[in-house]
């Protein structure tokens, strides 16, 4: 759904292997079914996002009566809470912390997918808490794996990356030529993998600190000065957020100027 003046639009998005179909949308709601078209693994999902204009929620009696066609509908659909894990609330304002944004289930559905959850994610710019509905018949691994060493091209783009893998690869190594060309690898790979940490990963640690800092604060009972650390926290978080993706557009065409695309031209640097 098209942005407006009002409300920055809805986007329901999914991977091509999943099959999708889309019944009815609007600029305040999506209704699709996922899963093949009459197999019993078909399950039906609506999202449901409120009026963004103010003009269209306000009226004690009007909000009233929405909230009881609401329920009379969750009511009629045998629709259930299913509860979160995270913070207690998902909205918030200078007077108020409510818990207003909610994943409703049918038993049939949560009999289908026994393992699904839903979690309150970090707070954002928005004064609405994320929510992440994980849905699956088998628990989620909590195991963690080791990171295999993948080369990240925008590394290419740093005028130290070319000096940290020469150091590397020149360093003396004993063995025959195969062990000394698998042993430069694995240490050019470790020396990469040390030196890109903080270069490139220190921004996103910034930015999970504010994310957890804003979590914190939503959980935390009122008290006068709450208001105004909130503020401080989202001016910041905005900030890094706008330098992040200031580096990616100049990276991204830096390093269009340093390939090249002979099919297309250069990437605009208005948004990614």
């Amino acid at each position: 759904m098209a942005p407006s003046d009002d409300s920055p639009g809805v986007a329901f998005l999914w991977m091509n292997d999943v099959p999708v179909q889309i019944r009815t949308y609007s600029a305040c709601h999506v209704d699709v079914t996922i899963g093949t078209p009459n197999s019993p693994e078909e399950w039906r999902l609506t999202g449901i996002y409120g009026y963004a204009r103010i003009a269209d929620r306000s009226g004690a009696f009007r909000r009233l009566a929405q909230m009881q066609a609401f329920r009379e509908a969750m009511t009629d659909c045998a629709l259930l809470d299913m509860g979160a894990l995270g913070s207690p609330f998902t909205w918030a304002d200078h007077l108020t912390k409510e818990r207003l944004d909610r994943s409703l289930w049918n038993v049939e559905l949560r009999a289908l997918f026994l393992k699904s959850s839903t979690t309150h994610l970090h707070p954002s710019t928005s004064d609405h808490n994320p929510l992440l509905v994980e849905v699956c018949t088998t628990p989620s691994p909590h195991r963690r794996r080791r990171r295999l060493f993948r080369f990240d091209q925008v590394w290419a783009a740093h005028p130290e990356c070319e000096t940290v893998i020469t150091r590397s690869w020149e360093s003396e190594v004993l063995g025959d030529p195969i062990n000394q060309t698998t042993k430069k690898i694995k240490q050019t790979s470790v020396a990469l993998s040390a030196w890109q940490k903080p270069t490139f990963m220190f921004r996103q640690a910034e930015m999970q600190a504010v994310r957890n800092k804003l979590n914190d604060l939503l959980a935390a009972p009122f008290y006068p000065a709450q208001n105004e650390e909130k503020k401080v926290l989202n001016d910041k978080l905005q900030e890094l957020l706008t330098a992040e993706e200031t580096m990616w557009i100049h990276r991204s065409k830096a390093l269009w100027l340093k390939v090249g695309d002979r099919t297309g031209p250069a990437p605009r640097s208005s948004r990614l």
